[in-house]
C-alpha cells in the first residue's frame, strides 16, 4: 500500500530512487515533477538554491519542502545536504576505484 511519506529516512540515493520507482509514495504531479528531476539530475538538489529548482520544475518552493517530508526528512535543508552526502560518496568511491585501476593509457600518446 502507498503512503503519503516514507517511514524511515532512507540512507542512500538508489533507497530513495528505489522507493519512487516502486510507488511507495503517494506524489502530487508537482512532487513527482520535482521527484523526477531530482533522481535524474541530483546534482540539482545538491547545489542550487531552492528557488531555482521550483522554477526549474515549475513549482512553488514550497513543493520542495514537502517533497523531502514526504521523503522522510525534516527540511529541504536536510534533503539537500543528504543529496550533497550521496554525491560526495559516489565522487570518493569513483576516484578510488579509477585509482585502483591504474593509469589509463589514452592512445596516441601513450605509443
Amino acid at each position: 500500500m502507498r503512503s503519503p511519506v516514507l517511514a524511515d529516512r532512507p540512507k542512500c540515493l538508489q533507497e530513495l530512487k528505489t522507493a519512487i520507482a516502486k510507488r511507495e509514495l503517494r506524489l502530487t504531479p508537482a512532487l513527482e515533477k520535482v521527484a523526477r528531476q531530482a533522481l535524474e539530475k541530483p546534482d540539482i538538489i545538491a547545489f542550487e538554491s531552492a528557488a531555482a529548482i521550483a522554477r526549474r520544475c515549475g513549482v512553488a518552493t514550497s513543493a520542495l519542502t514537502r517533497l523531502a517530508r514526504c521523503c522522510g526528512f525534516s527540511s529541504f535543508r536536510e534533503m539537500k545536504k543528504f543529496f550533497q552526502h550521496n554525491l560526495r560518496a559516489r565522487a570518493v568511491h569513483s576516484s578510488h576505484a579509477s585509482h585502483e585501476r591504474g593509469p589509463q593509457r589514452s592512445g596516441w600518446l601513450d605509443r
